[in-house]
């Protein structure tokens, strides 16, 4: 969920992550990317409670879920275009519109076909709501069951409760299940929140200032979270805490600054040789 593109291209254009020797091929098929840049949601937490209600969840006017597959295909992104959801498209998987049809922006691999004796090309590119399932174990719902549950979740039948204020709820596409007037509701409330730590995760420093530098202890951090592990060979962040206490700042226990080290890994090397390119080191 990023409002900007997460994929890096072998071609491109202004606007996209352009790297050709750490394109996105095979690794990346059939994950998600929901383009949080095409919504914008009402501010729901105001008012009275039939004004909470009826607004959770809404969308402003314009506003559309845009939930996209990284595919891999032998067609272009405009010949997926113009085959996507026929009938002769749908019995090869080909379904949903390419966020760039007009093959500006891919990433290409070629692979080796014994039959013809030559290399064939493969294309990569974002398709948008894509009814076809991929043949992932980790994937149980199309793209665009996705982008439908999240646009409606109470239209398609999803189950679930709203917090509206500090003193009501609403619970949602509960009534077939309920027997009767036997109906008991349990709610549960986590208070560690309350307890834990609070720390910041930013620092100023003067402009121009060639005298200053970060803490020690918080450079440490960084390079543990980024690793994985500290000097001690100990895992950062240490599994056996609960989720929300696995991250921070703290060595005792041994949280780390980041949820997806690989992602902050990935931005770390984009950045550094976007600086070297132009330095000679």
């Amino acid at each position: 969920m990023t409002s900007i593109d997460p994929a890096s291209y072998s071609l491109g254009t202004v606007g996209v992550v352009v790297n050709s020797n750490n394109a996105w091929i095979d690794d990346h098929l059939g994950e998600l990317w929901w383009d949080l840049s095409t919504v914008k949601y009402v501010w729901y937490e105001q008012g009275v409670n039939e004004y909470r209600k009826n607004n959770w969840g809404g969308m402003f006017p314009g506003s559309t879920i845009d939930v996209y597959e990284w595919v891999g295909s032998p067609y272009l992104p405009s010949q997926w275009a113009a085959l996507a959801d026929t009938v002769d498209g749908l019995t090869q998987g080909v379904s949903g519109q390419p966020k760039f049809p007009d093959n500006s922006v891919m990433s290409v691999k070629q692979v080796y076909n014994s039959v013809s004796n030559a290399f064939d090309n493969v294309y990569y590119f974002w398709v948008k709501n894509k009814t076809v399932l991929p043949s992932l174990s980790s994937r149980a719902l199309s793209a665009y069951d996705v982008a439908t549950y999240i646009a409606d979740p109470k239209g398609q039948g999803l189950k679930y409760a709203t917090i509206l204020s500090a003193n009501a709820l609403a619970l949602t596409n509960v009534k077939p299940t309920l027997n009767s007037e036997n109906v008991h509701l349990n709610v549960e409330m986590d208070t560690i929140d309350n307890s834990a730590e609070r720390h910041t995760e930013w620092i100023l420093f003067a402009e121009d200032d060639t005298n200053t530098e970060p803490p020690v202890l918080l450079v440490k951090k960084f390079v543990d979270s980024l690793v994985g592990y500290d000097e001690l060979g100990k895992q950062v962040p240490d599994m056996s805490l609960p989720s929300r206490r696995r991250y921070g700042v703290d060595f005792r226990p041994n949280q780390s600054i980041f949820v997806n080290r690989y992602e902050a890994l990935r931005n770390i090397f984009e950045y550094t040789n976007e600086v070297l390119k132009d330095h000679l080191i």
